[in-house]
């Protein structure tokens, strides 16, 4: 995670109209979307019954959990909003039977109070929006109908990269320690082009906090890649996914299987997985 003037930062609309072409097979290949998915995927499936009605699948990218989430048995449709349109074009195209997809923003959903039963955001939505996030949280809670069940994924504001990633460690010390601060991350995507882009960290106590302020409840706080931050995030990305160390990420994301919900540990992830519910 390389630290950049913030002259050159990408916007995240324009970072995945460049990857809409390739994102489904960056989730096959790279590391780090393989861990999260399998964690997303694991998730739906240990609570699909908590999965009826009409689902919003938020920031759905290419349709990879809206085509999942359609399938099961009492979905009866998925309406799936993304900020970028080349994604929701790649989505679109699927022709996914149950679903429905449309450019829109977290800050701004463009469903009416109470529509959908649950909520999926996975993909980094939160964090992403990193100076407006309450609002996204706000939209989320309320077109949720009360009982309903938001899944949702975050980056956590302490991870074992820091022990190498000094400047943003720096800034972490240096911010709230009850509030996760701002990070920059770089990588290069499948044109060859370099993108930064800022993400909010939260710390566990903070993402609670936020959630009871809009009316909706903590249930689960699981953590997401803890040990595999052993080693370099540009290994955790590396599209090729074939080398050695990508392999030892793999190896490490299992111990991480085991540890993950654990109150001291769960926090140490470079992100983690959430599932609220709206009270």
């Amino acid at each position: 995670m390389d630290y950049v003037s913030t002259e050159s930062l990408t916007n995240p609309e324009r970072v995945y109209d460049g990857l809409a072409s390739v994102y489904d097979h960056w989730v096959e290949e790279v590391p780090a979307l393989k861990i999260f998915y399998s964690i997303f995927n694991k998730t739906i499936e240990q609570n699909k019954d908590k999965f009826h009605g009409t689902v919003l699948d938020l920031g759905c990218g290419t349709g990879i959990l809206s085509k999942r989430i359609s399938t099961m048995e009492n979905v009866k449709k998925v309406i799936g909003i993304d900020i970028s349109p080349l994604s929701i074009g790649q989505a679109s195209g699927k022709e996914i039977p149950g679903c429905n997809f449309s450019v829109g923003s977290a800050t701004r959903i463009p469903l009416k109070n109470k529509t959908v039963e649950a909520v999926v955001a996975y993909g980094d939505i939160l964090s992403h929006i990193h100076e407006d996030y309450s609002s996204a949280i706000s939209e989320i809670a309320r077109v949720c109908k009360p009982g309903g069940y938001i899944f949702f994924d975050i980056d956590n504001k302490w991870n074992l990269s820091l022990f190498y990633e000094w400047e943003e460690l720096s800034t972490a010390i240096n911010s709230s320690i009850s509030e996760g601060h701002v990070r920059i991350w770089s990588f290069i995507d499948s044109t060859g082009k370099f993108n930064t882009m800022k993400f909010k960290t939260f710390t566990p106590g903070e993402i609670k906090r936020l959630l009871i302020s809009y009316g909706l409840e903590l249930i689960s706080f699981e953590g997401i890649i803890i040990f595999p931050n052993l080693l370099p995030q540009n290994i955790h990305y590396d599209p090729s996914g074939r080398g050695f160390l990508s392999h030892a990420v793999m190896a490490l994301s299992k111990v991480d299987s085991l540890i993950s919900r654990l109150p001291g540990l769960r926090g140490f992830g470079i992100g983690a997985s959430i599932i609220a519910r709206r009270l």
